[in-house]
């Protein structure tokens, strides 16, 4: 195997580890989020544990691998997919730990206060659930960008 194989197979398993681990948590959620309370809080606090274990060191992987493949020739950084993946990426990677983590941590903070079926606590829910969404969007729009390699 060449040196570009191997990373083209670390950033496709990234990639896959990403993705798919984005669809399931988000799908958990959905569903989490259709019963009480007792079921949402300690499934949120594996899910933060999830995502710093597993989604981000696969995001950063991808990243760095993505980068790595365009700086040993055969790609640019002035093509079209390489920019979106790129941008995309590094976005995906701020809303997850900049702002889908610390919020999943200050759910706690909420419940505690409020409690768990309250309004404020199930307002929160929904916003952490709609950005979890439009990350997810913006991840496939990327996948879309890798596989189809707009001009």
């Amino acid at each position: 195997m060449t040196t570009r194989e191997i990373l083209l197979a670390i950033h496709v398993m990234g990639a896959v580890i990403w993705i798919g681990g984005g669809v399931a948590l988000n799908m958990i959620g959905f569903r989490l989020t259709q019963t009480k309370g007792e079921l949402l809080r300690p499934m949120l606090k594996t899910f933060d544990w999830v995502v710093n274990r597993t989604i981000l060191p696969a995001s950063l992987l991808v990243l760095i691998s993505g980068i790595t493949l365009v700086l040993e020739g055969g790609y640019s950084f002035e093509d079209i997919f390489v920019t979106i993946g790129v941008i995309g990426a590094v976005l995906t990677i701020i809303i997850g730990a900049g702002i889908l983590s610390p919020r999943m941590r200050k759910l706690e903070a909420i419940w505690e206060e409020h409690g768990d079926d309250s309004e404020i606590a199930s307002q929160a829910v929904a916003r952490l659930m709609l950005i979890g969404r439009l990350d997810l969007v913006m991840l496939f729009v990327v996948i879309g960008a890798m596989v189809f390699k707009p001009i």
